[in-house]
């Protein structure tokens, strides 16, 4: 009788070990899928963004450019007026940029609102990160979303 009940909870354990695994191989995959999507190209440009219900869509102005790009794990663009650079983390489909660093010279009002909005949400912050459909990349969390393409 002991002997059934141990191959008993010890099936159950196999059983529930084998679920944990296959939950852990999806986030790997999610997380592998990410990081190839931001790698496979130079620039990400910043199509648009939305803060408490309001809606930026972006101009790609060679002037005043938005784009953020990826390589291995350090993470650089420019939010329309000054060069950033960091490094960011992947971890399931979080987003964190890190240690970011900025030039700070002045441009025009305009173009230094949307930066500093940019910067407040993106660097040095944790975001979701789902990639779509049609490739476009979003990055978002709470009252924030930005598109990516």
């Amino acid at each position: 009788m002991k002997q059934i009940i141990i191959a008993g909870i010890f099936g159950v354990a196999m059983l529930l070990a084998g679920c944990s695994s296959k939950n852990l191989n999806t986030q790997e995959a999610t997380q592998n899928t990410i990081y190839q999507t931001l790698q496979s190209k130079q620039e990400w440009k910043i199509h648009s963004f939305k803060l408490n219900n309001t809606t930026e869509v972006l101009t790609f102005e060679k002037e005043y450019p938005f784009f953020i790009g990826f390589k291995e794990k350090g993470v650089f663009g420019t939010f329309g007026c000054n060069n950033f650079f960091g490094s960011y983390d992947l971890n399931n489909d979080n987003l964190k940029i890190s240690n970011a660093g900025m030039t700070r010279k002045m441009c025009e009002p305009r173009i230094m609102e949307l930066e500093s909005k940019l910067t407040e949400n993106v660097l040095n912050n944790e975001n979701r990160i789902e990639i779509l459909n049609d490739g476009k990349i979003l990055i978002f969390r709470n009252d924030f979303y930005l598109l990516m393409q």
